[in-house]
């Protein structure tokens, strides 16, 4: 996983702007509100040290709540004392599937809470946002969603997709150029998050990142190095 850090707050209540009058399956979608004081892409630690909820600037004070694929989870994050929510994002079906985006993480395929879902619960919060997308597929239809609300996604928020193969990593990488050009087609100026499969398994060596791993280049040839894991 690459480098983290940014979020969100804000004293009055948000505007709301409302979503696509109906999802794929047919079913109403409510009004989304995701307004806060901010900027998607202004750096987080400026971000929580203008909103008061850091001391100093120092990113490692950022607290992180990883892994919200659930109602539950979701909702414990956004009543949480955290800075950022992070949640996994592929199509209901899994790779290739065609339905919702939803919020899991291979090898599950299914939910019960859909992006449109999280970002209800999130709403009202003062979390920035990070969503991990786990296939190229789950991408433009979570985009579409997010573009919606663009006017109003005053707040960190940060994409990213595992685009280069790591050291010990099973699962399939995102392919780089098409990632990037969906993204920037929508969030030229969003907090892209890049990083590399990895994976640790027990009774095995397990190789480590190394400088080859650590200075891998994206496709318009511009090297990225390591800044963690």
């Amino acid at each position: 996983m690459a480098a983290e850090q940014s979020a969100v707050s804000a004293a009055r209540p948000p505007p709301v702007v409302p979503l696509l009058p109906r999802g794929r399956d047919g079913a109403a979608l409510r009004a989304v509100p995701l307004g806060a004081a901010g900027a998607p892409s202004e750096a987080a630690v400026e971000h929580f040290l203008k909103a008061g909820r850091l001391a100093a600037r120092d990113g490692a004070e950022i607290r992180w709540w990883h892994a919200a694929n659930s109602r539950r989870r979701a909702r414990e994050a956004a009543r949480s004392a955290v800075h950022m929510v992070e949640a996994d994002v592929l199509l209901r079906g899994g790779r290739g599937g065609d339905g919702d985006p939803i919020m899991a993480h291979p090898p599950e395929t299914d939910s019960d809470i859909t992006l449109q879902e999280w970002l209800e619960e999130m709403a009202g919060t003062d979390k920035g946002i990070k969503l991990d997308f786990k296939s190229l597929d789950a991408v433009r239809p979570s985009l579409e969603l997010l573009q919606l609300v663009k006017p109003c996604l005053e707040r960190p928020v940060w994409l990213n997709a595992d685009v280069l193969p790591g050291p010990n990593g099973i699962n399939a990488v995102v392919d780089a150029e098409g990632f990037l050009e969906i993204v920037t087609s929508f969030f030229p100026d969003v907090t892209l998050s890049l990083g590399w499969t990895t994976g640790w398994h027990p009774e095995q060596h397990n190789e480590g990142m190394n400088y080859q791993f650590s200075t891998a280049k994206l496709p318009d040839a511009t090297s990225w190095s390591l800044l963690s894991q």
